[in-house]
């Protein structure tokens, strides 16, 4: 592909580098790396810090990856001549003879020369580095090709984070008189907790503060109906009956009584028949 070399020459004065370079007879799966090289002459130049920008921009360019931002900023010094120094006198001995030519380069070997008591001038550079901002529009239209917690995220009219949350459930915990619902809140995948609200719900029957009348609920083996009040009954009769199960030696009748019905038992009478 023909290389393209734009080149612009300034004067004196502050200036900004627009250079236009086409891109021709482009492949697939191409990368290119667009470099600015700056020359000075009898003269001084300065970049003041954050003054070090770029953009790129075109026609008819497409591509997968975004461009990350990244600016590289390099300095080059030439040598500095020193003049007036004391050097020592170098010798070398050439000997010539007649070889036959092979396709090999000459090289010659030379150790390092250590040169002391030479003043130097001092040398400054400041080089200052800063992020760059790099900017991405994502479309609520494409949510469906993304992967992400949903359940934190709304994705109606634009992607936020999820604010309000609501919870309901639980396990029933009984306790010495009544019973009561235990719910836990998992706050580890939050930052932090501002507020939260219980709402009103609806429970069982003398819980919510519901009145029912005595003679409307169905009775059980446990309790009756007396003046149109329940109680429990004081004596309770029941038929139980058995298995047979098989011991070492012979047969056993295993009967299962139901006392963890009970809160307490005063006296125990068993029958046989």
């Amino acid at each position: 592909m023909e290389q393209f070399h734009p080149t612009e020459t300034w004067l004196s004065g502050k200036h900004l580098l627009n250079l236009y370079y086409p891109i021709i007879e482009m492949e697939t799966n191409e990368l290119h790396t667009f470099e600015v090289l700056i020359e000075l002459s009898n003269g001084t130049a300065a970049i003041e810090p954050q003054n070090a920008m770029a953009t790129i921009s075109g026609q008819g360019l497409g591509a997968q990856e975004r461009w990350d931002g990244r600016i590289t900023v390099d300095e080059e010094i030439k040598l500095i001549e020193l003049s007036g120094l004391r050097t020592n006198i170098l010798h070398d001995h050439v000997t010539a003879a007649l070889i036959t030519p092979k396709k090999e380069g000459i090289t010659q070997n030379m150790e390092s020369i250590t040169m002391r008591g030479l003043m130097i001038p001092e040398l400054y550079d400041n080089i200052s580095f800063f992020v760059p901002i790099v900017r991405d529009v994502i479309e609520t239209a494409d949510k469906d090709k993304m992967v992400y917690a949903r359940a934190y995220v709304e994705d109606d009219s634009q992607f936020k984070l999820r604010k309000n949350y609501s919870l309901s459930g639980g396990d029933i915990v009984m306790v010495d008189r009544g019973r009561a619902i235990s719910l836990t809140i998992q706050t580890e995948p939050f930052q932090e907790l501002t507020e939260v609200e219980i709402l009103p719900f609806v429970t069982a029957p003398f819980v919510n503060k519901h009145k029912l009348k005595a003679k409307t609920i169905a009775n059980t083996k446990y309790s009756k109906l007396v003046e149109e009040k329940i109680i429990l009954e004081s004596s309770f009769t029941d038929r139980i009956a058995g298995a047979v199960e098989e011991m070492d030696k012979g047969l056993m009748a295993s009967f299962e009584l139901g006392l963890d019905a009970f809160e307490k038992i005063e006296e125990l009478e068993v029958r046989n028949g």
